[in-house]
């Protein structure tokens, strides 16, 4: 069974805004990207802190839209439990109680799947497609 501290290492997710895609305009959107991955570690790193203090609060945090801890325009946290069901999601809450393994990305894979390939104790970035809550539109 993983920890806490993992399955949020695991689960957090950022999505990055863009019109564009990253193969279409790399070296334009480089600088962008590697500060709003600066920003989603961050996150990261304050969801695992909130966890270890008291996971029902961060719980409620994660899902506060208003808590810039947990959600900043595009980017936002989401947590799993062990069996793949969402437990808290900053940019869509009505989401809390769904098996991932019901989900797919933007491209027909299986939102699930594509996390348990992935379990690790060591924690895991993960890609796939999903509505950006700013643009709406897969990214």
């Amino acid at each position: 069974m993983y920890n806490v501290k993992t399955l949020a290492a695991l689960v957090v997710v950022a999505v990055a805004a863009s019109s564009v895609s990253l193969a279409e305009a790399y070296s334009e959107f480089s600088a962008y990207t590697n500060i709003r991955q600066d920003v989603a570690y961050q996150m990261v790193d304050n969801a695992i802190a909130a966890f270890e203090m008291d996971m029902n609060t961060a719980f409620a945090d994660i899902q506060n839209p208003d808590n810039a801890l947990y959600n900043d325009v595009e980017l936002y946290v989401f947590v799993l439990d062990s069996d793949g069901t969402i437990v808290a999601h900053g940019a869509s809450p009505d989401l809390v109680g769904t098996d991932t393994h019901d989900l797919t990305d933007g491209r027909g894979a299986n939102v699930g799947d594509l996390f348990d390939a992935h379990l690790s104790a060591e924690g895991a970035w993960i890609e796939y497609y999903w509505p950006n809550p700013a643009t709406e539109t897969d990214e």
